[in-house]
């Protein structure tokens, strides 16, 4: 439900489930924003060295 004042928008009113999915989604895309943002600065790590750390965990 929008809230309206003189006219605009001026709030939302929603049920709690609906705003939880919400902030997940919000979340969710934050999160891909902050990898891609590594990405376009090089901090990446190569096949080969996460086989190897992952090899180091299956002690």
């Amino acid at each position: 439900m929008v809230i309206t004042e003189h006219g605009k928008a001026a709030g939302v009113l929603m049920d709690v489930a609906s705003y939880e999915a919400l902030a997940r989604r919000a979340k969710i895309l934050d999160a891909l924003s902050a990898g891609e943002r590594e990405v376009a600065e090089g901090k990446v790590h190569s096949w080969e060295d996460v086989k190897a750390e992952l090899a180091t965990w299956q002690r």
